[in-house]
């Protein structure tokens, strides 16, 4: 039994593998990490424990404690310059977040031709791998909560109110939220023509993420949502 753990910015997602199926999956926010001991105490104890983390030291810390009582020693993932049948053309491999890295790996194992691989989640990443395996790059955005945090924050006449997805907003909230939503989108769209120039056609896009269900309507490109993408890619990682 594989445990999976992802930390990310707000949430800590994890899941218990055997056999090829799920046993258990959840999720708890950073702030209440100390929930995580109650939701696995009615399951054995995992013979592997794999961990994404990108929430820095106080995560780390907290999780490593959580895990102790195991005696077992966790695989912390580092992006290496293949792995999992990806090949990482980053120019430090080991300074792609490990979440991308532990996506991609999932990704090409789950459609193994070119995709555009997007995460949305606190930040948003486009990560572009070719029919070969090949990691050739990607980009970073805000999400649209943060920048819906910056507006409120940097400008007088922005109110932290959420609005709606309109057409032609005609308020502020609305302007604010389409715009940022219309922003990712666009990022999206042009990176997918960037990577179908390169690749020649036949891509997909593999959305996953919190809000991969809001970005969906607003792409016109082939894609698929895949839920735990990260969790995929870990027990790829850990059965390597």
């Amino acid at each position: 039994m594989i445990l999976a753990i992802d930390a990310g910015n707000t949430r800590v997602k994890w899941g218990l593998y055997q056999r090829g199926a799920w046993l258990a999956q959840g999720a708890v926010a950073n702030v209440d990490m100390v929930r995580l001991a109650e939701a696995w105490r009615p399951f054995p104890v995992p013979n592997q424990v794999i961990i994404s983390n990108v929430a820095g030291q106080k995560a780390r810390s907290a999780l490593t404690v959580l895990i102790s009582h195991w005696h077992k020693d966790a695989t912390w993932v580092t992006p290496t310059a293949a792995e999992g049948g990806v090949i990482n053309r980053y120019a430090k491999p080991a300074q792609l977040g490990p979440d991308r890295w532990a996506a991609l790996v999932a990704a090409r194992h789950l459609h193994g031709g070119s995709c555009l691989v997007v995460g949305v989640g606190t930040a948003v990443t486009c990560d572009v791998l070719t029919k070969e395996g090949e990691f050739l790059g990607g980009i970073i955005l805000p999400s649209p909560e943060l920048m819906f945090d910056v507006l409120a924050r940097r400008t007088a006449s922005v109110t932290p109110a959420k609005g709606t997805l309109q057409r032609f907003p005609t308020s502020t909230a609305d302007g604010v939220f389409t715009g940022a939503w219309l922003a990712v989108a666009g990022a999206i769209d042009r990176m997918f023509r960037a990577t179908v120039e390169t690749e020649g056609g036949n891509v997909l896009c593999i959305l996953h993420g919190g809000d991969a269900e809001v970005l969906r309507p607003l792409l016109n490109i082939p894609l698929r949502v895949e839920d735990n993408l990260v969790l995929g890619g870990l027990i790829q990682l850990a059965q390597a």
